[in-house]
């Protein structure tokens, strides 16, 4: 069975990409790319989730500085700061979830559905009550 002329182009271009390239340039060539990942995060309601990113990020800052803080005492207190992170976590989780969308909202709050899962392990290793 012959091809005909019309999509001989389109098959050529097909069986090279195959042959060349193997599966990975086939996949690379049909995977989807988040469209709006190079923009930066989109926020939701600019007015009000504005001033919410801003304190997630400066209650960041404040729950890092605890951690710091706490590293070379007693497992009581860096147990608490811990506690103090996971709400921190939790909390610009709750806000990216409302303030971001698309690509930026997925990644944002998937990262910080693993970082709550590594702190609640840590916490549940290294603090007994």
């Amino acid at each position: 069975m012959t091809t005909p002329v019309r999509n001989r182009p389109l098959f050529l271009a097909a069986a090279a990409l195959a042959l060349f390239g193997g599966g990975f340039a086939l996949t690379l060539s049909l995977a989807p790319v988040p469209t709006d990942a190079a923009a930066g995060p989109a926020v939701a309601d600019r007015s009000e989730c504005q001033a919410r990113l801003v304190e997630v990020e400066r209650g960041f800052g404040v729950s890092v500085a605890a951690l710091r803080s706490v590293a070379g005492q007693d497992p009581a207190h860096r147990c608490v700061a811990y506690r103090s992170h996971v709400a921190a976590i939790e909390t610009a989780r709750l806000v990216y979830a409302q303030c971001l969308t698309g690509f930026a909202r997925q990644d944002q709050v998937a990262q910080l559905e693993l970082a709550r899962t590594d702190w609640h392990a840590t916490i549940r290793s290294r603090c007994s009550d």
